[in-house]
């Protein structure tokens, strides 16, 4: 799925933008195992980070807002449960377990958000 020096490629950038991946006649272990847990695990990216902006000519839920006033970022834990994994264990006696939440992973996540929800860390629309 990914070239053989592709992290090395990766490796010579300060960020990655990486978009939705995966197909239904692709198996998981080629598009998850094989490119974003191999891109993820070799680079410690233990968070996820998404700002939040409008599009230009998309219709959103929150249409009435302007372009000032939506200021997100969405910051997701990257590095434990399905994508460490660890997910889909059976246990004894239990159901599968897809997802266990550790508090020495997800420290990071947790000050990054508080982080940067207060203080604007992304520039203004349109800069």
């Amino acid at each position: 799925m990914m070239a053989a020096d592709g992290l090395e490629t990766l490796r010579a950038f300060d960020a990655i933008y990486f978009g939705a991946v995966g197909w239904p006649s692709v198996p998981d272990h080629i598009s998850l195992w094989g490119l974003r847990l191999n891109i993820t695990q070799n680079f410690d990216q233990w968070a996820n980070v998404r700002p939040v902006k409008f599009l230009p000519g998309v219709v959103s839920p929150l249409r009435n807002a302007d372009d000032h006033e939506l200021d997100w970022v969405v910051v997701r834990e990257n590095s434990e449960g399905e994508y460490a994994g660890l997910g889909g264990r059976n246990l004894s006696g239990r159901g599968p377990a897809t997802r266990w939440p550790c508090k020495p992973p997800c420290s990071p996540t947790r000050a990054a958000s508080a982080s940067s929800g207060s203080r604007s860390i992304w520039p203004a629309p349109g800069a």
